[in-house]
């Protein structure tokens, strides 16, 4: 279930960038959408399997941060758009 979401994920961002109208912008966006939604819960049984009930907090933790600063470092993808444009952006 993972890779599958980070598949249609990969997929539905570069095809926003080919899209030609707003509604294939939107369709593409919801399809992120979908695939974002089945990967935390994913990743969570993943670290569940993988570590010791007494190490699991502090693994659910990094994760989160972890999550939380990708979105903060996408932010940085702001500077894409103002280089190459938002289609380039999304390509990259």
């Amino acid at each position: 279930l993972t890779y599958a979401s980070c598949g249609l994920w990969a997929l539905a961002t570069v095809a926003t960038a080919y899209t030609s109208s707003f509604a294939g912008v939107a369709a593409c966006r919801a399809l992120q959408g979908v695939a974002m939604a089945a990967t935390a819960p994913a990743g969570y049984a993943l670290l569940g399997r993988a570590f010791p009930p007494d190490k699991l907090a502090t693994a659910s933790s990094r994760y989160a941060a972890a999550v939380s600063a990708g979105g903060a470092l996408a932010a940085v993808s702001t500077r894409l758009d103002d280089a190459i444009g938002w289609r380039g952006a999304l390509a990259v």
